[in-house]
């Protein structure tokens, strides 16, 4: 009888830890799909942006590599931020440990998926843009 009850327990406390095992795996898959991944590619006329931003919550990873045509160079940045959204269209990036510890982006949509990425609040110009799309 004892070994029964043994058993018993045994094979209970073996259920619990897989149902907590599976129920992680659904939080986890959950959320990774909560997170959004923006791509993006910028011509102009002597360098070319590759943006790549990914958006978990309110915080932001920007990773941003600048090819710079007529010298043959690459640049490669990775900038981390916490959004606070100011108005529909615009949103404050904070982080007090970069180089620039606020930046005021400005977005507007072009379709369902692609949206231009202004990083200035006030002179919108080819130097400040870049186009990502929903990944």
């Amino acid at each position: 009888m004892k070994e029964k009850i043994k058993h018993l327990l045994v094979s209970r406390f073996v259920l619990t830890i897989l149902f907590f095992v599976f129920l992680n795996m659904i939080i986890i898959a959950l959320t990774y799909h909560q997170t959004s991944t923006w791509i993006g590619h910028t011509r102009l006329p002597d360098r070319t942006y590759t943006t790549h931003l990914v958006q978990y919550r309110n915080d932001l990873d920007i990773y941003v590599a600048t090819y710079h045509l007529d010298i043959d160079k690459v640049n490669s940045k990775h900038y981390q931020y916490v959004i606070s959204q100011t108005t529909k269209n615009a949103n404050v990036l904070k982080n007090d440990n970069m180089g620039i510890p606020v930046a005021n982006h400005r977005y507007f949509a072009i379709d369902d998926v692609c949206t231009l990425a202004f990083r200035t609040p006030s002179k919108a110009s080819i130097n400040n843009v870049s186009m990502s799309c929903l990944y």
